[in-house]
C-alpha cells in the first residue's frame, strides 16, 4: 500500500498544483516572486529558512506536491523559483525587475547581501550581460582581492592602467637612451611619432582633469 497516496490526493495539494500550473504561464522575475510567496506561505508559514534548511524534513504536504506527476514544473525548477523570488524581494523592485531570471540565478551564488545588492544594482544600471555578471561574481571567490568589497574599476581607469602596465613591461626608461641610439633612422622617426601621439593624448587627459578641478568637481580618487 502506498502510504503517500492519500496525501497526494489531498484537495489542498490539488489546489496548489492548479495554482502553480497557471502561474508558470507567466515569465520573468515576477513569476519567481509570486511562486516564492505562494510556496512559502502555503507550506512553510512564510519562513524561507525552513524551506532552505537541508537538515530539516520538509512538510509532508510539500513533499507530496513535488511528487505530483501533473505538476507543470520540475522539483528543481520549483526550488530555483522560490530562491530567486526570495532574493528579488530583498532588492529594490526597480533593480530586481530590471534583471532577467538568468541574472538572478547567477546572483544566487553570492551569499553576502552587501555584495549581492551592489552587483545587482550595477548589473541593472549598466546593462551587464549574464556573462559579465558571472565574471564579477567569480571575482568574489576566495583568493581574489575583489572579495574585500572593492567595486570593480571603471572601464576608463582599467584601460589607462593596462596602458601603463604595458608601457612598463615594454620600455626600460633607464636604458632608453642607449636603446634609442641603436635604432635606424626610420625607426627613430617612427618612435618620435608614437611619442608625439602619446603626448597629445596625455595633454587632452590633463586638460580634462584641470577643467574638473576648476569647476569644483571632486576628482575620482583612482585618478588622483
Amino acid at each position: 500500500m502506498d502510504l503517500a497516496q492519500p496525501q497526494d490526493q489531498d484537495p489542498s495539494i490539488d489546489a496548489a498544483v492548479q495554482w502553480l500550473n497557471r502561474a508558470v504561464q507567466a515569465s520573468g522575475v515576477r513569476l519567481a516572486m509570486e511562486v516564492s510567496e505562494y510556496v512559502l506561505t502555503t507550506f512553510f508559514g512564510g519562513d524561507f529558512n525552513a524551506f532552505a534548511d537541508h537538515d530539516r524534513t520538509k512538510p509532508q504536504s510539500f513533499a507530496a506536491l513535488v511528487r505530483r506527476q501533473d505538476l507543470a514544473i520540475s522539483e528543481t525548477t520549483l526550488y530555483r523559483l522560490v530562491r530567486i523570488g526570495q532574493q528579488a524581494r530583498h532588492l529594490p523592485s526597480a533593480v530586481a525587475e530590471a534583471l532577467s531570471p538568468t541574472h538572478h540565478r547567477v546572483l544566487l551564488g553570492v551569499r553576502d547581501l552587501r555584495h549581492k545588492g551592489r552587483l545587482a544594482r550595477e548589473a541593472a544600471e549598466q546593462n551587464w550581460t549574464v556573462a559579465r555578471l558571472a565574471q564579477e561574481v567569480k571575482a568574489l571567490e576566495p583568493g581574489n582581492t575583489s572579495k574585500t568589497g572593492r567595486p570593480p574599476l571603471p572601464p576608463l581607469v582599467k584601460a589607462l592602467g593596462e596602458v601603463t602596465r604595458s608601457w612598463h613591461r615594454g620600455v626600460d626608461v633607464a636604458a632608453f637612451g642607449q636603446a634609442y641610439s641603436q635604432l635606424s633612422a626610420q625607426h627613430k622617426a617612427e618612435l618620435r611619432a608614437e611619442v608625439a601621439k602619446l603626448e597629445a593624448d596625455l595633454a587632452e587627459i590633463r586638460r580634462a582633469l584641470q577643467e574638473f578641478a576648476e569647476s569644483g568637481d571632486v576628482e575620482p580618487p583612482l585618478l588622483g
